[in-house]
């Protein structure tokens, strides 16, 4: 056989990062090893629970708060949230309170807050102050002004879009604020005096409408508590940070999102995250021309962000050097700063800006507070700006403030937030960077998908702890090019699985990932993908294929995989590809109408002969007996399964007749190349009768428990199958032993004490491998002065018995039945110039017998 194959899968799992039916019958038990074989029905699945409409109906409540699809029809929607234009302006008598209730707070919130008030009182208090807007003019990130909310994940991509918006006037922000109105230069969000709003946020799977009323908390020196923007009659900043904070858990003490995830609600984009060297994680992947890599990720993020393509966002994570701050604390803020480089630990900043003089490449960046910066190189005054203005004349411009647009000596004066940074410094000291790719602009097609995670009655029994080495009952698609992909290092496809969350803290230790397989049908014990995704506890994932990988094949299968857990989930799969494409689920492998059943085993040191290099080994691996009745026709459909949550490689081969003979070893249907932790035999059209399946791992001497599965297209009969090469037997056998004393011919007298037929093997096991084969031969006993009969018995052909003779010493009886209630005599001869010295014959059972010596044996 051939070595074993490579494994399947090792799994890269990456925490995402963070800145601030009916059943009848009994379900099996893992049994004891001694247990024989367990029959469990197929379970009766409520097919309506993967109905994409049922799953997205299921997405609408998230943290016991409903957020439903956005439906044009909506009574919301088309009342326009109980806008009135005729009261825009003047006191409304009847005012929006939001039936979930106020936001809650955090403690140290709590100890800051004075009061809640609705937005319009606190702007119209102002004096001078002019009638509340939600936008006053395009969004800018300038305006947007963090409070003591840890949201500056969120604040980080609410600034990247707002500048997307800025420059390249498409309504990311301003067309998913409502009510609208006709602002006279087209429509926009405006102000409701009913206190109404909404926003049209991307979640589980699909848009959902989130409304929110104008309470705000205000702090006991009369600033709101939340963030706000720096031109104080506009709405736009407060109430998307209300529309968000309520959909990660109806609360201002936010915590466990990242930008990418941010920028997927508010947009739709897909995001993907890059770990850089500041991350604690990375350093376990060996470096493959860094230099190289890092130069090909800046050029496509800067690419990107100048066309269009993407925005961009960087984190870091912790900071060796971080510490209390003077500044920090002064502003609310309890995150420690680092001390070297004025960085902020566990933090996110937006991209601003990226441009390149001569060799210096920059990102322009954002702190959300508004205050603390960047101390290293090219920061505000810093001496690195002097070399970098040589290279301004070969950009064709005067100066650097016409470069960058910003006066990098003038900004020192004022520290607001904002920095440039090398590339080179944002890889060393920041752990991730956010690419959020918008579809339309890279010109890619779409197709989407709405599914479910579920482990289902076969998987849930399975020993294997994830699907690692087992996917056969995952969720799989088939996408199908209609043309030719490029075969160049294009992304071809751009697989975003996302997972539909109903309270955030339970995916928070659950890890998943979409891998991207080559084939066109439902993949089992799969070889490695050609693209594997990275697990992430996040609600996206994200995996990219290029063509280079795909070596021109139109179809693939994806996978949506589940690491160390089998916790069910709802899931949407959308899948951008630069050709047209089709997605297609998979159908089950196992249909309900099957009938399915597992048994528990153990290979031990003697009973584990590994793979059939060595043929008599082989032939010591335990043998399970599958019984296609007869009567019923052929059996359509049969598929094993051979589990080893030990890991060891593993096959299993299906010989046909009572015995597994070794002259039939090649005929054997096999489940292929040893693959590690599970492997899979499928086979058609079997005949009435019996079949007899060998499980091995493919070094001998493996100590394991092992799970044979099996689901059949009809009920069939699994049971051990005694085996004569290996005493004593793996359980659940038995065997017992008798010794033969110095003689040419002893007689042992053999019955079935149970209450059904007994399967039995025996094997003479001599000093000698010389000489004639002995002989061994069971009788059946008649009463009165009839003449026993030989029993007709499964045995060897004659060259392979005197192989094993001379290999072992040994002659075998492969397998025979008894009957209830008949009497049996087991002979056995030496050859008459040479009797045993010191032998014995070892019966191996399924079922209960009895033993007793006949007669005194014939001496030589």
């Amino acid at each position: 056989l051939p070595w074993p194959s490579p494994p399947g899968l090792a799994a890269r799992q990456v925490a995402s990062p963070t800145h601030s039916g009916t059943h009848s019958g009994k379900l099996e038990q893992r049994p004891s090893v001694t247990s024989v074989a367990i029959i469990y029905p197929t379970e009766l699945r409520d097919c309506s629970a993967e109905n994409p409409a049922a799953i997205l109906k299921r997405g609408s409540e998230l943290h016991g708060v409903k957020v439903a699809p956005w439906e044009e029809l909506d009574t919301d929607i088309t009342g326009n949230f109980g806008f009135n234009p005729s009261s825009s302006t003047g006191h409304c008598s009847k005012v929006f309170a939001d039936a979930d209730g106020l936001l809650e707070l955090s403690e140290r919130q709590r100890e800051a807050l004075h009061t809640w008030r609705r937005l319009p009182e606190l702007i119209r208090s102002a004096s001078g102050t002019p009638t509340p807007v939600v936008l006053a003019s395009a969004p800018t990130s300038r305006a947007i002004c963090q409070g003591l909310v840890g949201d500056c994940s969120f604040l980080s991509a609410l600034s990247s879009l707002a500048e997307y918006e800025r420059k390249f006037q498409q309504p990311v922000l301003s067309g998913i604020i409502y009510p609208r109105a006709d602002l006279g230069d087209g429509f926009g969000p405006v102000y409701n005096e009913y206190g109404k709003y909404a926003c049209r946020l991307f979640l589980n799977g699909t848009t959902r409408k989130v409304v929110v009323d104008d309470r705000v908390p205000v702090r006991r020196d009369g600033r709101l508590l939340c963030a706000h923007s720096a031109c104080g009659r506009e709405l736009w900043v407060t109430l998307l940070e209300k529309s968000f904070a309520k959909i990660m858990g109806s609360s201002y003490d936010m915590q466990g999102s990242n930008p990418g995830t941010d920028v997927f609600h508010l947009t739709g984009w897909v995001p993907e995250t890059i770990p850089l060297n500041g991350d604690s994680t990375a350093a376990a992947r060996p470096p493959e021309n860094p230099s190289t890599k890092w130069d090909q990720v800046f050029t496509e993020a800067a690419d990107g962000y100048s066309a269009g393509r993407c925005v961009i966002c960087v984190g870091t994570s912790e900071l060796p050097d971080a510490a209390p701050d003077s500044e920090a604390r002064r502003l609310g803020h309890i995150e420690g700063v680092s001390t070297s480089t004025g960085l902020v630990a566990r933090h996110a900043y937006p991209v601003l800006d990226c441009r390149q003089l001569g060799p210096h490449r920059l990102f322009r960046l954002k702190n959300p507070w508004g205050r603390v910066r960047w101390r290293g190189r090219f920061s505000p005054g810093d001496p690195a700006w002097r070399e970098a203005s040589h290279y301004v004349a070969s950009s064709g411009k005067r100066d650097l403030v016409e470069v960058l647009g910003h006066d990098p000596a003038a900004e020192a004066a004022v520290d607001d937030g904002h920095f440039w940074i090398a590339w080179e410094d944002v890889v060393k000291h920041f752990s991730h960077l956010y690419l959020c790719w918008v579809p339309q602009a890279l010109g890619l097609h779409r197709r989407e998908a709405h599914g479910r995670w579920d482990p289902g009655p076969h998987f849930e029994r399975s020993s294997l702890p994830d699907d690692t080495h087992l996917v056969a009952f995952n969720p799989q698609f088939l996408l199908h090019f209609e043309g030719p992909p490029p075969a160049d290092s294009t992304t071809v496809a751009w697989v975003l699985l996302s997972r539909h969350v109903r309270v955030r803290s339970e995916i928070a230790t659950k890890y998943v990932a979409a891998h991207i397989y080559n084939g066109g049908e439902r993949l089992c014990c799969p070889n490695a993908p050609l693209e594997q995704g990275v697990y992430s506890n996040g609600e996206c994932a994200l995996v990219k294929l290029r063509g280079e990988v795909l070596q021109s094949d139109r179809d693939l299968i994806l996978v949506v995989s589940q690491h160390a857990h089998k916790a069910a989930f709802n899931f949407t799969i959308q899948v951008y590809t630069a050709i047209p494409a089709t997605l297609v689920q998979l159908p089950p492998l196992v249909p309900d109408s099957y009938i399915s059943g597992a048994a528990w085993g153990e290979w031990t040191a003697t009973t584990a002969g590994g793979c059939s290099n060595n043929l008599w080994q082989y032939f010591q691996n335990p043998q399970w007996r599958l019984e296609v009745p007869n009567g019923a026709g052929d059996l359509e459909a049969l598929v094993l399964f051979l589990e080893c949550p030990a890991e060891h490689s593993v096959n299993v081969r299906l010989f046909q007749g009572v015995a597994a003979r070794p002259e039939m070893l090649r005929k054997a249907e096999s489940s292929g190349p040893y693959r590690q932790g599970c492997c899979m035999l499928r086979v058609s059209n079997l005949a009435p009768g019996p079949y007899i399946a060998v499980v091995s791992t493919f070094r001998p001497g493996l100590s394991s428990e092992y799970r044979l599965a099996w689901h059949a297209s009809a009920a069939i009969r699994v049971g051990p199958q005694p085996c004569p090469f290996v005493v004593p037997p793996s359980p659940p056998l038995e065997s017992v032993s008798w010794r033969l004393p110095c003689a040419l011919v002893a007689k042992l007298q053999m019955s079935a004490t149970g209450l059904r037929p007994t399967l039995v093997s025996a094997r003479l096991q001599s000093n000698c491998k010389e000489g004639p084969l002995p002989s061994i031969v069971l009788f059946c006993t008649k009463s009165g002065s009839k003449p026993p009969e030989a029993v007709k018995c499964e045995v060897l052909t004659a060259s392979f018995a005197e192989t094993y003779f001379a290999f072992t010493g040994a002659a075998v009886l492969l397998i025979t039945t008894l009957t209830p209630g008949a009497r049996y005599v087991l002979e056995m001869k030496a050859d008459k110039d040479k009797q045993w010295e010191d032998a014995f014959v070892y019966i191996t059972s399924d079922g209960p017998i009895a033993l007793n010596s006949l007669e005194t044996p014939v001496a030589g």
